[in-house]
């Protein structure tokens, strides 16, 4: 439908005298009642809209395209959800069920309109909920023009490894690449999410909490907002809502990642990122890194488990210590080692050199010729 969107639209533009929302159906194929279910919300959000998605799908038989538009100086790009929160505590004095309730709830703040926009269709596009097959679209209606704008996918892999390049050229060294996890590796963020839990809600949280890798199987007794400066995204973050003008979203795989850039080893805490490197058909060694609880248990895709808040699954257990009982299973030959600490992946590291420099004093014996070491 984009051809038709965009030629009925640049009728309703040609006519456009001032800023509105007022003319949302004329603005895009001139739809008459019973064409089309309008569903809107504060920022356009699809993931508030599932509900009134699912009714006229599944109840109503309306199976055509979904079309996300948000459009420009919407309010959403201008209060945050930590600035709602507040305000509804302000609204409601002494309420303590209040304050529960406001801080459990996301108001999806926006700071990049096409990027909201693709995090919705990518969410509806993943979401079970939303009819398999359903065509998707993604549109930002400018206030200012009365014009919209189709926002394309995400960009193909050569554009995403273009921006990686970007950010991080290669190296003219020939030495052997190691590629290096951020998150708890390089930094230690689960220690400072818990810090910054106790000291906002009164809780003892430590690192023993993290039971697992992602934050929804954690006991969390509330929602944790994490803020980067940069970030790579790679295919693990695909649930993330949440886009800065900072940061580079893609679908490629950590695997895929490494494999573009022959990276040797990778060191990393998550069990999930080391069994899909491990056995990706480009594989790469991972050194498991840390004695943390979240790298020794692992569930995956195809457990129903996967998909649970904590809260959720110790309900559906009755109660029972599930994570005890949890535990990750390296397979036989899987080139996965575990290191406790830098000290270990520094061993590790020299350890690999020094074979690699006597299989090749073995080679320059066995040919009769200098090889370099």
């Amino acid at each position: 439908m984009t051809p038709e969107i965009l030629q009925a639209n640049e009728k309703y533009a040609a006519s456009f005298k001032k800023p509105e929302m007022s003319g949302f159906k004329n603005m895009i194929i001139s739809l008459k009642n019973g064409e089309a279910v309008i569903i809107r919300n504060a920022g356009g959000s699809a993931i508030d809209a599932v509900r009134s998605i699912m009714v006229p799908q599944l109840f109503l038989g309306v199976n055509g395209e979904i079309g996300v538009f948000h459009h420009t100086d919407c309010g959403m790009t201008k209060v945050t959800t930590d600035q709602m929160r507040e305000l509804t505590k302000k609204a409601n004095p002494g309420r303590a069920d209040v304050a529960a309730t406001v801080e459990s709830m996301e108001f999806h703040h926006i700071t990049d309109v096409e990027e909201s926009v693709r995090s919705d269709v990518r969410f509806l596009a993943e979401n079970p909920l939303i009819l398999k097959g359903t065509k998707l679209s993604g549109w930002v209606y400018d206030v200012e023009t009365g014009k919209v704008s189709h926002v394309p996918a995400m960009s193909d892999d050569a554009t995403q490894l273009a921006k990686l390049a970007a950010l991080s050229p290669p190296t003219a060294s020939l030495d052997p690449v190691i590629a290096v996890d951020l998150d708890d590796v390089l930094s230690q963020t689960n220690l400072k999410v818990a810090q910054w839990h106790n000291e906002k809600y009164g809780t003892q949280m430590d690192l023993s909490t993290f039971y697992y890798y992602y934050y929804w199987k954690v006991p969390l007794p509330s929602r944790v907002a994490c803020m980067f400066a940069n970030l790579v995204f790679t295919g693990q973050f695909k649930d993330a809502h949440k886009l800065h003008h900072n940061e580079v979203l893609t679908n490629l795989t950590k695997s895929g990642v490494c494999a573009d850039l022959k990276a040797q080893v990778l060191i990393d805490d998550s069990a999930e990122n080391a069994i899909q490197c491990s056995t990706a058909s480009s594989p790469t060694r991972v050194l498991l890194f840390g004695d943390f609880e979240w790298n020794k248990r692992i569930s995956g895709p195809g457990d129903g488990a996967d998909e649970m808040s904590f809260d959720k699954r110790l309900v559906a257990s009755g109660g029972k210590e599930f994570w005890k009982e949890d535990r990750l299973v390296i397979p036989d030959g899987v080139p996965i080692e575990r290191v406790k600490d830098w000290s270990e992946v520094v061993r590790w590291v020299r350890t690999a050199r020094q074979e690699v420099r006597r299989y090749l004093i073995t080679l320059r014996h066995a040919f009769g010729r200098e090889t370099a070491l």
